[in-house]
């Protein structure tokens, strides 16, 4: 094999390594599994809810709007099923609990167009 094609060929496989779906609309943009206190946060979409709202690997989602989550459908369920405009987030990160406040946009679905992931307008966090 030719060092121009073996070049070819590193780079395209690269470039499909860095290619990452872009959110959902209606996506929350977090695989989580359950632990005993929430669900904890295993993996995160780029430009998703989640990524707006800074969650991370290893933070525990114990709560949102006050209900208790314990599955990724509780979660799901709580954060876009009634396209909250307030959400409420208790997130422990490294054994501290801190609770999120962010305000959301959910832009509106237009006809002949993909649905556009929500949007992070204001977010405060408290320890």
């Amino acid at each position: 094999m030719s060092g121009t094609r073996l070049g070819v060929l590193a780079t395209v496989w690269l470039f499909g390594l860095l290619l990452v779906p872009a959110a959902r609309a209606d996506d929350v943009g977090v695989t989580v599994r359950s632990v005993p206190n929430g669900v904890e946060v295993m993996g995160v979409t780029p430009k998703s809810l989640a990524a707006q709202l800074d969650l991370t690997r290893a933070n525990v989602i114990e709560t949102v709007n006050k209900r208790l989550v314990r599955t990724q459908q509780e979660l799901e369920e709580a954060m876009s099923a009634k396209r909250e405009r307030h959400l409420i987030l208790g997130v422990r990160r490294s054994g501290r609990l801190e609770t999120i406040h962010a305000e959301i946009y959910w832009p509106p679905n237009r006809p002949g167009e993909p649905p556009r992931p929500p949007i992070v307008l204001k977010k405060k966090v408290e320890p």
